[in-house]
């Protein structure tokens, strides 16, 4: 069943208290509760304002949770952060995920720390980018590496299929790019017919600069998403959102040198090394963005008018590159 379209927070505060009760937590008192994020009537990202003087399990001020109409990703979600948090205790980077803290499956809630710090996002202009962003690679590396069991496997001919009705919504809402939109398309379907691909890899599948946290270590978030698939999948879709954000904040030739760290890192890491499947997955991102931009979707701050436009010529463009070239 859909959630609510006015979702009442406050409601959870009380079964939230008595499951950080249960795990011992009992000098932690939540004192407020607020949406703070979320895709209606699917999930939605809930804020617990800790009381001041209370000791919270992750000695912070907030907790999150994340409330899903689906009981099955609940469980899913839950199960997965579970196992990164094992997986990343390991990791001899400075690296890690949020501390997931409990389920409360009447709820359909996930309950869980945040990792404290800056999105990556936000600070690509400040001097510890370069080391942020080798980390962020290094940190996929280890995900890639790790004997992570997840559920769902990515299936090629299902993303092909999402990716033409994307195209479809970019040309409906967006004219002046239709002919590129549709074309895009057209040459993602032939080249996936020559590319084979790895199932069996972990994945986050939503892996951007905005859901990688910084604060001296790395931590990335939201793994609603995440399955087995193709590493080549996450690597290309981090670069294709970095190229979005250097193009949004103006970052021009500072935007190679970026992408070389994050790439840097995540070899060094994983030994992997570049071939078509990276210009593949950067194509079918490309049409994943213009359609997050003309549904006003994805990341923030969300264009119009001009921006809009220049954005949207510019990621399609983008995504014919590397689809042309391969890699």
């Amino acid at each position: 069943m859909p959630l609510p379209e006015v979702f009442d927070a406050a409601g959870t505060v009380q079964p939230v208290q008595a499951l950080l009760d249960r795990l011992g937590s009992g000098s932690t008192t939540i004192g407020a509760a607020s949406v703070v994020d979320g895709k209606p009537g699917e999930r939605l990202l809930l804020r617990y304002d800790v009381d001041p003087g209370s000791e919270d399990p992750a000695n912070g001020s907030t907790l999150f949770g994340k409330v899903f109409a689906d009981p099955t990703a609940a469980v899913r979600v839950y199960e997965t952060m579970c196992h990164l948090w094992e997986a990343f205790a390991s990791c001899c980077d400075p690296a890690t995920v949020p501390q997931p803290l409990g389920l409360l499956p009447d709820l359909n809630l996930v309950l869980y720390a945040p990792a404290p710090g800056v999105p990556l996002d936000e600070m690509l202009d400040a001097p510890e980018a370069l080391e942020a962003l080798r980390l962020a690679g290094s940190w996929l590396g280890h995900l890639h590496t790790a004997a992570v069991p997840l559920q769902r496997r990515f299936v090629v001919a299902t993303e092909l299929l999402n990716a033409a009705s994307w195209g479809g919504m970019v040309a409906a809402t967006a004219p002046d790019v239709a002919a590129a939109a549709v074309e895009l398309c057209r040459k993602l379907r032939e080249r996936a017919e020559e590319v084979t691909l790895d199932e069996a890899t972990p994945i986050h599948k939503d892996f951007h600069p905005g859901h990688v946290i910084v604060d001296g270590s790395v931590a990335v978030v939201d793994f609603d998403e995440a399955r087995l698939g193709d590493a080549a999948f996450d690597v290309a879709h981090f670069c294709a959102y970095l190229h979005l954000t250097g193009l949004r904040q103006g970052l021009g030739d500072q935007q190679r040198a970026l992408e070389t760290a994050f790439m840097e890192g995540y070899c060094a890491r994983s030994g992997w090394e570049l071939d078509q499947r990276f210009g593949l997955f950067r194509a079918y991102t490309a049409v994943k963005i213009a359609k997050q931009l003309a549904t006003s979707r994805g990341p923030r701050p969300r264009p119009c008018g001009d921006d809009l436009a220049h954005q949207l010529t510019e990621v399609l463009t983008e995504g014919t590159r590397w689809v042309e070239a391969g890699t």
